[in-house]
């Protein structure tokens, strides 16, 4: 399993000059975007930054991303919780695991908060069941603000700009995001 992001897909608007890409980690694959920054992107294919990194970024309130699906793992990785690459670090800063106590009794809460946050956060998350990536593709809002992907054709995620929330067909549980919402996704893109 990888434990380094990958850009699959990116695609920048010219009127917002917003930057959007896919990037999967291995096990989750994430939808974001952000304003056009001064230092270049990575080519397709590159080490992408981690999540936490994405996550300092990001305004108060604001996803600015959001969840694609993950993959499904095997019965003895999922009962071993093996490391899910950058997500499980991400899911490791939260303030339980940050904790500086590093008595035996400490570290055995900590890991069993982080995997009872970690099999939480896989059970509200769709999994991708076929064998290969889909094929992903971009598509912007006549602003040039709100950006949608499309997983094999069909619309799967969304990112409007005007809220910096993220909606998705991925997310099945609304404490890991937002579930998708056809209505805003009509009034943003139709």
């Amino acid at each position: 399993m990888k434990n380094e992001s990958k850009m699959l897909v990116r695609k920048e608007n010219q009127i917002s000059l917003r930057v959007a890409y896919v990037s999967d980690d291995g096990y989750l694959a994430w939808l974001s975007f952000f304003r056009r920054s001064p230092t270049s992107f990575s080519p397709l294919g590159a080490t992408e930054p981690s999540v936490s990194t994405l996550s300092r970024d990001r305004r108060p309130g604001e996803s600015e991303r959001t969840l694609l699906y993950r993959w499904p793992r095997s019965f003895i990785d999922y009962m071993c919780l093996t490391p899910l690459g950058d997500s499980q670090r991400f899911v490791a800063q939260a303030p339980f695991a940050a904790h500086h106590d590093h008595s035996k009794i400490t570290q055995a809460k900590r890991s069993m908060l982080l995997r009872e946050t970690m099999v939480k956060l896989e059970n509200g998350i769709k999994p991708y069941c076929a064998a290969e990536q889909p094929a992903i593709e971009l598509t912007w809002s006549d602003s040039g603000q709100s950006v949608a992907a499309l997983l094999n054709g069909e619309p799967w995620a969304f990112l409007d700009g005007s809220t910096g929330f993220g909606y998705s067909k991925g997310i099945l549980d609304s404490a890991v995001g937002n579930p998708w919402s056809q209505s805003l996704f009509e009034k943003t893109f139709c």
